[in-house]
């Protein structure tokens, strides 16, 4: 249990530092910028994720007590993300085309939430592939079949929230993931 709940308590506290973090702040009213004219925003550059050298997420399902059986599929919409994300990694068959589902509508809900917890894992790898390209994998899978519009709108408003960072590094490997399930589909 504390396995779960000790990543599950740090990625809601980053999350939440992040949350303050980002965007243009408007200024209080009655206030103005000495450079700027009323109504002004300042821009407020938002923080990067630091990389430690130790795991901030965990990729392997066992860490979550994941059993792959006809219940867990029922059950994936209760699963927290970081476990959502183990189980995908794991997953083969229906298994995993039930849980690309989801995370990808995960995606489209709180696209910010997913694309930072997915850079959260960093370097780890699963099967010899870096478990943050297999992710993008399956979010751009279930596009590419569900339909571009929604997840194209959602990737705009990514790449205006999040130009540069390692956020920025997972949509580029979303896009690229997404690109290659294109040319598959076709």
């Amino acid at each position: 249990m504390k396995r779960i709940v000790t990543p599950l308590c740090l990625l809601i506290c980053i999350l939440i530092l992040l949350s303050g973090c980002g965007g243009a702040a408007k200024l209080p009213s009655g206030q103005e910028n000495a450079d700027a004219g009323p109504g002004a925003t300042i821009s407020v550059s938002p923080l990067d994720l630091e990389e430690p050298a130790w795991p901030v997420l965990s990729v392997a399902p066992e860490d979550y007590g994941i059993v792959y059986d006809a219940k867990s599929i029922e059950h994936l919409p209760e699963y927290p993300l970081d476990k959502l994300m183990a189980y995908c990694l794991g997953a083969d068959g229906a298994f995993a085309e039930g849980a690309f589902c989801e995370l990808y509508r995960r995606f489209l809900d709180a696209p910010g939430t997913v694309l930072t917890a997915i850079a959260l894992i960093g370097d780890e790898m699963v099967r010899g592939t870096p478990a943050r390209d297999l992710l993008c994998r399956a979010i751009a899978s279930s596009a590419a079949w569900s339909g571009a519009e929604a997840f194209g709108e959602t990737v705009k408003r990514c790449e205006e929230a999040y130009p540069t960072g390692r956020a920025a590094d997972v949509l580029t490997s979303l896009k690229e993931q997404y690109a290659a399930a294109q040319n598959a589909a076709e």
